[in-house]
């Protein structure tokens, strides 16, 4: 996994008794210098909350110190770091603007993880299959790792095979008798521990119920801290909230097998809940020219027979793109229909207990088809 090398902190904020001045400082639409960070840092005896570049919000009018300490024998001492850290990154957000927007992406999601990320929300992500969101999270931790909000970012996906043991330390037999191998979850949250860490649990609802206990526990944010514990080994793993930057993605309901009701404590996990549905606007970009309009008729239909009950499965961006690039052109209906036989038509059908087609919605995918290629503008 590419990792940026530099040191990258989140954005920052003043002490508790620090107030923001009255007037707005005066200041250009883009903030010349260095661009204000704040961190947190925890050890045996206080947490400290640094403030990079604090000099650039003093200059404009803000009160700011440079690092503020609270030891841990004040009882008080996370919630004053973390009224601290708010209000630094209040500060920083008044002064320079989020740069979620010099993001270049033409996906919406992809730009909504990016805000999200920036402020460490976490999100939940729920849509057909083939939406995109596996994609869009992805390219949105990717931006994040560019604008140094993120040093590092993984995929984790989750199925029934993934077992709780998998997640954090599984015990296999090894030349020397019975040896440890560390589990996805344990090993992102120990490089958590030191780095800023984008994690995507892509199809959570896969996992089984011993794995989402795992999970459950774990991105439970407990007095300014996430913490992993490894019954295998008797650890916790601890990690500060503004390391780690989770999304967890989902197909809900019952025409996907292999995946559980969500459990309503796992969902309140997540401060963003976003259903994501077929991104029209991201569909017209990847699929443009004379004709196009066509194709994306004919996706609007046949996911309009999916929600009616008339399919099986839904027609999904994927299934859009893979269909265009096997055409020449997007204006011949006849070719357009026999490269949808050979891509996407057999996938939407039902199939009989013998593995045959429904020939039925063979034909009314077809017919579709036909009748978006023939549909009038407006129509």
């Amino acid at each position: 996994m590419s990792e940026v090398k530099k040191v990258i902190t989140v954005d920052g904020e003043p002490p508790v008794e620090a107030k923001a001045p009255k007037k707005k400082a005066t200041r250009s639409k883009k903030p010349a210098g260095p661009r204000p960070k704040v961190e947190l840092h925890a050890s045996d005896e206080s947490i400290k909350v640094e403030v990079t570049n604090a000099e650039v919000l003093r200059g404009a009018g803000y009160e700011v110190l440079d690092s503020y300490e609270f030891p841990l024998d004040d009882p008080e001492a996370s919630v004053k770091a973390h009224r601290v850290l708010a209000k630094v990154r209040a500060a920083i957000a008044e002064f320079a603007p989020p740069v979620a927007g010099k993001v270049r992406t033409k996906s919406d999601l992809t730009r909504r993880v990016v805000t999200a990320g920036e402020k460490r929300s976490n999100m939940f992500i729920y849509g057909p299959t083939g939406s995109g969101k596996t994609k869009a999270v992805l390219d949105g931790m990717a931006a994040l790792v560019k604008l140094g909000e993120l040093d590092v970012y993984y995929k984790v996906p989750m199925s029934p095979g993934v077992e709780d043991v998998d997640l954090v330390t599984r015990l296999v037999p090894g030349p020397g008798g019975i040896e440890q191998r560390r589990g996805a979850l344990r090993a992102i949250y120990e490089e958590a521990a030191e780095k800023k860490v984008g994690l995507l649990l892509d199809e959570v609802n896969r996992a089984t119920a011993r794995a989402l206990n795992i999970i459950l526990t774990a991105i439970d944010p407990v007095e300014g801290q996430y913490v992993l514990y490894d019954f295998v080994t008797d650890e916790e793993l601890v990690v500060p909230l503004e390391n780690l930057f989770i999304v967890a993605t989902a197909n809900l309901g019952g025409a996907y097998s292999g995946t559980n009701s969500m459990d309503e404590a796992l969902l309140d996990r997540f401060p963003r809940t976003l259903y994501w549905g077929y991104d029209s606007k991201l569909e017209k970009a990847l699929v443009k020219g004379p004709g196009a309009r066509n194709l994306h008729k004919a996706a609007a239909t046949l996911r309009d027979l999916y929600r009616s009950g008339e399919l099986r499965s839904p027609f999904s961006t994927r299934h859009l793109v893979g269909w265009a690039s096997t055409l020449a052109s997007f204006e011949d209906l006849d070719h357009a229909v026999e490269a949808a036989k050979d891509t996407f038509v057999y996938r939407l059908a039902s199939v009989d207990s013998y593995g045959f087609p429904d020939e039925a919605e063979v034909e009314l995918i077809i017919e579709a088809i036909r009748e978006s290629w023939t549909a009038k503008e407006g129509s």
